[in-house]
């Protein structure tokens, strides 16, 4: 999902199959934004039946968190969530039930991880493109082609800067902050994950309180002492 999403998105030679970018449409927000109750029905579903699926496979920016957290060195450990953690989601429906979606898009995961391969990676692949379209050019061949680069100005660059450094930043040290604590997506299908079929369950008879299984979650949810876990997340 993550690598099909971002080869659509990063793709300016039109070379990629047109299926590649209906992947968006299974996206939560677009698909509610679109008012799409089939996409949105699946979803919850998938949801009741394991839990925050979407977030583990789906959802492109959890991978991108996935991606930053290999690449550092998080310590996970529980961290007990305060009702704060409903600000921005309820911000987010605030902004989306009105209609306001290019604010609901600034807190929304796959339009935060959009920017980031329209705005960063595609015209890093198109400026990488160049280099040896231009040797090519030199030696007579031109099955290379130049691509003019378009810049989409600063204050758009700056936004998906900032919305990748949200997620990412935190993730070298914590796992999946985003989800945890920003994420409205994830609060959303959390209601609906604490009443998921098939969901990690402590056997309290073999359960030794060593905590390994707390440091293995990425989402941070386990708590090893008072043996208990936060399906929410």
């Amino acid at each position: 999902m993550f690598i099909s999403l971002t080869l659509a998105l990063a793709d300016f030679t039109g070379a990629f199959p047109p299926a590649f970018k209906r992947l968006a449409d299974i996206q939560f927000v677009p698909a509610l934004s679109a008012g799409s109750a089939a996409v949105l029905i699946v979803l919850a579903v998938a949801t009741l039946l394991g839990g925050r699926l979407y977030c583990s496979v789906v959802c492109p920016l959890g991978i991108v968190q996935d991606l930053a957290a290999r690449l550092g060195r998080p310590s996970f450990h529980y961290k007990k969530r305060g009702n704060g953690r409903w600000v921005l989601p309820a911000l987010f429906l605030g902004a989306l039930l009105p209609g306001f979606t290019a604010w609901a898009g600034l807190l929304d995961p796959y339009s935060i991880f959009g920017r980031l391969v329209i705005h960063m990676v595609r015209p890093a692949a198109i400026a990488l493109n160049t280099l040896p379209a231009g040797a090519a050019e030199g030696l007579g061949s031109y099955a290379l082609y130049r691509e003019t680069l378009i810049f989409n100005g600063r204050a758009a660059l700056a936004v998906a800067l900032a919305g990748f450094l949200l997620a990412a930043v935190p993730a070298w040290q914590n796992g999946r902050a985003y989800c945890g604590f920003l994420c409205p997506v994830g609060r959303l299908l959390g209601l609906l994950s604490r009443r998921s079929f098939f969901k990690i369950r402590l056997d309290r008879q073999k359960c030794r309180g060593c905590g390994r299984c707390e440091k293995a979650c990425k989402a941070s949810c386990l708590d090893s002492r008072a043996g208990t876990i936060d399906h929410g997340e």
